[in-house]
């Protein structure tokens, strides 16, 4: 199906972008959630602090929803992969010299270099989905003043 993904009428009436022509009367809709969910069990502590720091912003949106968590599990986990990948290309080097078959040196590319643009691009794909990148908070508009430190610096003064 070509052209952009379809977008939930909530969110085309946020955007000013809702043609009531083309809504659906049962569209799918879940109850946005009202308290902190807990971290998956697994995380570290940087893990969790961003956790519910990403989960906090979105509640107070009321853009936080259970069919989300999985998702979002997903996003703290690929900042938590960019950001060892980066502390291990600086302690090693984003190049390093190897020796080939035939006893010739060359320089290649660290392995974590590789790893960090891959979660790089993973949470900044996953990140659009919750509105973390500033291209996708272009898009929603809302009535909200930020409370928290990362609302602040997430989505301005």
């Amino acid at each position: 199906m070509p052209g952009p993904p379809r977008q939930p009428t909530k969110l085309k009436r946020i955007k000013g972008t809702l043609n009531t022509t083309r809504t659906l009367d049962n569209e799918l809709t879940f109850k946005p959630l009202e308290a902190l969910p807990g971290p998956p069990k697994d995380f570290n502590k940087k893990m969790v602090k961003l956790w519910f720091a990403c989960c906090s912003s979105l509640i107070s949106f009321k853009l936080l929803f259970a069919q989300d968590l999985p998702l979002l599990e997903q996003y703290v986990f690929s900042i938590h992969m960019v950001r060892w990948s980066q502390e291990q290309v600086l302690k090693l080097g984003a190049i390093k010299s190897q020796t080939n078959k035939g006893g010739f040196e060359y320089q290649a590319k660290n392995k974590w270099s590789s790893i960090n643009l891959e979660y790089s691009k993973e949470a900044t794909r996953l990140g659009r989905e919750f509105g973390f990148t500033p291209s996708a908070r272009t898009q929603i508009g809302v009535n909200y003043s930020p409370t928290s430190e990362l609302d602040k610096i997430m989505f301005g003064d």
